[in-house]
């Protein structure tokens, strides 16, 4: 191991063996912008040995409030591209792989195939039901983070470990809209929200050493709610759905 994660692998939760379980891992992250950036950040910082980054979108002027690793130099190219770069520059030891299509129906199983975990960080829900159908296929766990203005959701769905999925929590289209074009939203709670991504998703690969699996508490059957109004957090249990459409037995 290098000295670049050493302030890491002396977490008793971490060690040597965590590191090198993190630098075999492969994970996903659907959607570079508020809540993807972070996250992306954040990974590849802790030595994920590979990350796949899916956005089809271009850097605008509006998003540099909160999308942090973009520049005003930078609007109007591939924030996809520009993340691999950046994120090159971060940390050369790892590898990142682009796709700058849109998520559709056709390729999503394709782009999300052989990851360890995927990050949900997109602005839809059409995409996201995309998202968590793939998933539940290819038995990929998904951690889930949505935003509107003050409140943030953080989850963690593997229907096929038990949990319940997305669309337990949201069986069809909610009055509840996540943050996104001509939607609000304070720039610190995307990066707040964001890390906490990259962190579930880290402990996930790091649960998988005997010394981490008793330690680690994943978001596993619970939504974390926060209000960045008021700086409180609520952690709700939520039941698998027998009758969901995606995930129920019924």
């Amino acid at each position: 191991m290098t000295g670049r994660y050493d302030r890491q692998t002396i977490l008793s939760e971490w060690g040597d063996n965590g590191q090198e379980l993190l630098d075999h891992s492969r994970m996903v992250v659907v959607g570079a912008g508020g809540l993807g950036c972070p996250a992306l950040l954040y990974l590849a910082g802790a030595g994920v040995g590979q990350l796949t980054i899916i956005d089809h979108d271009m850097v605008d002027t509006s998003n540099l409030q909160r999308q942090i690793i973009y520049k005003t130099s930078e609007v109007g190219q591939l924030k996809a591209v520009l993340a691999k770069s950046f994120l090159e520059q971060l940390n050369p030891e790892i590898k990142i792989d682009v796709h700058t299509e849109e998520i559709t129906l056709q390729n999503v199983s394709l782009y999300l195939k052989g990851h360890d975990v995927i990050l949900d960080a997109v602005d839809n829900f059409k995409t996201r039901h995309l998202i968590a159908k793939a998933g539940r296929n290819l038995e990929i766990p998904v951690v889930f983070g949505a935003l509107q203005g003050f409140d943030g959701q953080l989850s963690f769905f593997a229907p096929h470990m038990g949990t319940p999925c997305y669309r337990c929590l949201y069986p069809d289209e909610p009055s509840w809209k996540p943050a996104g074009k001509n939607k609000g939203v304070p720039g610190a709670m995307p990066g707040m929200l964001g890390s906490l991504m990259a962190l579930e998703a880290t402990k996930y690969i790091l649960s998988q050493q005997e010394v981490s699996a008793d330690l680690l508490t994943l978001q596993k059957g619970y939504v974390l709610t926060f209000d960045g109004r008021t700086g409180e957090s609520h952690h709700r249990k939520l039941s698998k759905n027998v009758t969901c459409s995606l995930c129920g037995t019924s």
